[in-house]
């Protein structure tokens, strides 16, 4: 091997080295032309990307302004309505072909802001001028106005209009932007229901003391704000046992049963009249008309309805109710009265009839079970008149008279006293003696009512009406006995003095013929006292009589005689002595 010899300081390089040195250089300085061209290339595909990055998003950001729009655009025609774009400054306002689409104004018509206030109805521009300004100044957080406007046909309509102020850094108003539509529609909507909700008020006040709302299952009760005035509620939850403490405790069994057979089903709607207490703690006539609200299964879960005072309704109808009660009264006791003078007219002479013909007109007049009618003789009592009941009964009837005024202290009191007495339980009362409750088992009665027969205040007899059950006669029933007792006993006396008439016109009759015989016959006494013979047998109503005078020797002979035959065995020797 042969070393390679060392090379000399300075020494110069041959040929071939200078051309390796120079090939090292080229490719030194090729290199980084290469590598720039690379960054060239990386950063021309950067460049690409982020454009087609920034289209894309370009058309996401279109893509979703034309969905906002179309949203927007959507709900403007929900609510009739479109933007606006008032330049204050300027004094220029652009409106959205929806604006025009609503309101029906042209471009041309509303050129200007002047051109649309100038449509505004006179009485709406005060308060339309005003929200402005407030907003203006920054009163209100935004404008917003309601007002009537003239449409092109003149007519006019209704407009809502909503805007919010732009503003410079000193708090100037620049611009307004907003959204305006015909709300003419809706308007009369409010108007109508204003108009309904009115009415239905003074309807429901005219009406009803209120409505009320009662659910079932919670026991909560709503009542009207009339209601609760009208009911004396105060403010704050209510139950149904509120309204049910202000029903009159006489009431309310019939009220709950009118309820629950609504709620059964056996009635379609409640409907039931009662008393209840107002919020002056008086009980006045209400009238409760309800309908309950059912489930699937048909139960009742809530009950709503109205009530309504009727209270003067009522009154109204029992003073009818009285006023033919009293006619009813008048005219049964006129019927009454009026057999008892057909009687009398039957038979003027005769008063038995007449007690009979009382004692059944006092019986069918108090719708009794019997009755008796007694005069007083004396210091004791006659039966004159009586209902029949049983043979045992009407019986023992007769033999308990004549009876003693004594006998009884009701009896007593009614004859002594003048008074009514009612006795509810012959059983049991103690005024009763034991004959009178032996009388009323035999007849089969349990109560009475008697009533004295008064003339100058003093009682010439009594009626007894008897009920076949146990219970006091009602004020009303005394009344009307009492009243017809007292027409009985002018009945009674109409007789009385018919026949004292009567008689005393027979005795002058008989006196008058007696005077027309002796002007007759002045010298024969035997025809004059045959005329007085006569006229006192038919005076006594006698079928024979004689008259004797006495002669020198004080001996009584036959005068004059009448009435018997004249080939009576009697009249012969009636004249033989």
């Amino acid at each position: 091997m042969v070393a390679k010899p060392a090379g000399k300081k300075g020494a110069q390089p041959n040929t071939r080295q200078k051309a390796i040195a120079r090939k090292k250089a080229v490719v030194r300085k090729k290199a980084p032309a290469k590598k720039k061209t690379a960054v060239k290339k990386k950063a021309a595909l950067g460049k690409k990307t982020d454009s087609t990055a920034l289209a894309t998003a370009l058309r996401a950001a279109r893509a979703r302004l034309r969905q906002s729009e179309e949203r927007y655009d959507i709900a403007m025609r929900a609510m009739n309505e479109g933007v606006y774009d008032w330049n204050v400054a300027e004094g220029t306002i652009f409106y959205s072909d929806r604006v025009v689409a609503a309101t029906g104004m042209t471009a041309e018509a509303n050129s200007t802001p002047q051109d649309w206030r100038a449509r505004i109805h006179p009485e709406d521009l005060p308060a339309y001028d005003k929200a402005i300004r407030d907003h203006f100044k920054e009163r209100t957080d935004r404008f917003e106005s309601e007002y009537r406007f003239q449409a092109l046909d003149g007519n006019w309509r209704w407009a809502r209009q909503h805007g919010i102020a732009v503003r410079n850094k000193a708090g100037r108003v620049l611009r307004v932007i907003g959204s305006t539509g015909d709300i003419t529609q809706l308007k009369r909507i409010e108007v109508a229901l204003k108009e309904s909700e009115e009415r239905y008020a003074l309807a429901t006040k005219a009406a009803t003391e209120g409505i009320y709302d009662w659910n079932v299952a919670t026991g909560e009760l709503y009542l009207s704000d009339h209601a609760r005035k009208f009911w004396g509620f105060p403010d704050g939850p209510l139950t149904n046992r509120n309204w049910l403490a202000h029903i009159h405790p006489d009431d309310y069994p019939a009220y709950r049963q009118a309820v629950i057979d609504h709620f059964q089903g056996r009635t379609a709607i409640l409907e039931h009249e009662m008393r209840s207490k107002n919020a002056r703690g008086e009980y006045c006539w209400v009238h409760d008309r309800g309908i309950a609200v059912r489930d699937k299964d048909g139960r009742a879960t809530r009950l709503v309805g109205a009530t309504n005072d009727i209270t003067q309704r009522k009154l109204a109808e029992q003073e009818l109710r009285r006023a033919n009660d009293e006619a009813r009264d008048a005219l049964e006791r006129q019927t009454a009265t009026a057999d008892i003078l057909k009687v009398i007219a039957a038979s003027p002479t005769d008063v038995q009839p007449v007690f009979d013909a009382i004692a059944r007109s006092s019986n069918q007049l108090i719708g009794g079970f019997s009755t008796a009618v007694a005069r007083v003789l004396g210091e004791t009592l006659h039966l004159v008149g009586f209902t029949a009941t049983t043979e045992a009964g009407d019986a023992m009837l007769h033999s308990s008279f004549p009876m003693p005024v004594s006998a009884s202290r009701a009896i007593g009191k009614v004859i002594l006293e003048a008074v009514p007495v009612r006795i509810a339980d012959t059983d049991s009362d103690p005024d009763v003696a034991p004959r009178m409750r032996e009388l009323a088992r035999a007849r089969g009665f349990r109560s009475m009512l008697i009533v004295p027969l008064v003339r100058a205040d003093v009682s010439i007899g009594m009626i007894s009406v008897t009920r076949s059950e146990p219970g006091e006669f009602s004020a009303h029933q005394v009344e009307l006995l009492q009243t017809f007792a007292d027409q009985a006993v002018i009945a009674i006396e109409n007789v009385r003095l018919f026949n004292e008439t009567k008689e005393a016109l027979e005795q002058q009759t008989a006196t008058s013929n007696v005077l027309k015989e002796i002007s007759r016959s002045t010298f024969d006494l035997k025809t004059v006292l045959q005329s007085l013979l006569d006229s006192a047998m038919h005076l006594s109503k006698a079928s024979t009589s004689a008259m004797f005078l006495p002669n020198r020797d004080n001996e009584y002979r036959l005068a004059v005689l009448s009435g018997y035959g004249a080939d009576s065995a009697l009249e012969k020797a009636l004249r033989d002595n």
